[in-house]
């Protein structure tokens, strides 16, 4: 235990030190705040059918927490897919080969550094959450909870998806650095397909690492049923139109099973 610790310490800090760590925090903190859009701007990143949500807590948490498992799942596989690489070009991996570390400990500590790494930014982006919240809602309460529960539910367990697949990446394709890539975005376009697909769509219905169909579903279903509408898609990404066609429901509050109440 006290190897896998040190092993974990050292990658993370090796990690946040470096420039590419900063880059990436500095430019998920300015997408984080692009998240949620001004009321009067021309584009959107969730949206259900012609439906966006008011500036409460519940809907800024939600967009914020879905929009970061999106976003830092492509830009985090970038930045944490070299941790066993670097170990073997500095021979660290030589060094810590001589300890009792078994292999799947080893892999494990890379998994868990990896995630750290991410989990730091998630912390960061939490607080920018909270700051746009001041900045562009007025007239709602401030809910703790409503921003805290998405992160858990949504954010996190992408963050360990994707620490997880980096390592899977660089074992069983070693050097191989582009065709990880590769295969990363595809799986990344496969999956972003899915939270895009109708909700009567049995394909993938349960793939889902991203956490954000069932979140999507359930505004639907909200949508539809307080609304009379007839949504079965949801819209995630930047959404750029000069029409103004949006209407806004109101969704005051959520619950750890992210369903959204009058």
């Amino acid at each position: 235990m006290k190897h896998l610790i040190t092993i974990i310490k050292g990658d993370y800090l090796q990690r946040t030190r470096s420039y590419a760590f900063l880059v990436t925090l500095a430019i998920t903190l300015y997408m984080a705040y692009t998240f949620v859009p001004p009321v009067d701007a021309n584009y959107t990143t969730v949206r259900i059918g012609n439906y966006v949500g008011d500036y409460n807590s519940a809907w800024i948490g939600h967009v914020t927490a879905m929009m970061t498992s999106v976003f830092l799942t492509l830009i985090g596989f970038f930045l944490i897919n070299n941790s066993v690489k670097k170990d073997v070009e500095t021979e660290v991996g030589m060094i810590i080969a001589t300890t009792r570390v078994s292999n799947f400990n080893y892999l494990m500590s890379k998994v868990l550094s990896n995630f750290f790494v991410l989990l730091s930014i998630v912390g960061i982006v939490l607080f920018m959450s909270i700051l746009v919240f001041f900045l562009r809602s007025k007239d709602f309460p401030f809910e703790i909870t409503q921003f805290i529960l998405p992160y858990v539910v949504v954010t996190l367990p992408s963050m360990f998806f994707v620490s997880c697949v980096a390592v899977v990446a660089e074992v069983f394709l070693g050097r191989r650095s582009v065709i990880q890539y590769i295969l990363f975005f595809a799986l990344f376009n496969i999956v972003m397909a899915n939270v895009q697909m109708k909700q009567g769509t049995e394909m993938l219905t349960y793939f889902d690492p991203f956490g954000v169909k069932v979140v999507t579903l359930q505004m639907e279903d909200f949508v539809n049923a307080h609304y009379r509408e007839e949504v079965s898609v949801a819209s995630m990404g930047f959404v750029f139109s000069d029409e103004k066609m949006i209407s806004r429901c109101l969704f005051l509050k959520a619950f750890i099973g992210l369903s959204f109440l009058l």
